[in-house]
């Protein structure tokens, strides 16, 4: 699957999933979704890759909260930069 720019998904998701996997391994689990996985299926395999699932979507809003943070911290930036580069001009306007 591609986005509406061309990048693969699954090569942006891949980092994620790959440390998700490597969690498990290692029993670092979200004991709560783990529980949620669990209620889903008996199977250990299908639990595992609920657990992946869900994880994969909670660090994704995470990553998209931070992004939306960051992109209002430049927006307000880019609005203070014009802001003064409007005041800028008013003043050598009046020299």
């Amino acid at each position: 699957m591609q986005d509406n720019i061309g990048i693969k998904v699954e090569k942006l998701i891949a980092p994620y999933l790959k440390k998700i996997h490597a969690d498990i391994g290692n029993k670092i689990i979200d004991d709560e979704l783990w529980k949620k996985a669990s209620q889903e299926s008996q199977d250990k395999e299908k639990v595992k890759n609920l657990y992946a699932s869900m994880k994969l979507t909670e660090m994704l809003l995470t990553e998209h909260k931070r992004l939306e943070r960051n992109l209002a911290r430049i927006r307000a930036e880019q609005e203070i930069e014009l802001i003064n580069q409007r005041a800028e001009n008013r003043i050598k306007k009046d020299l």
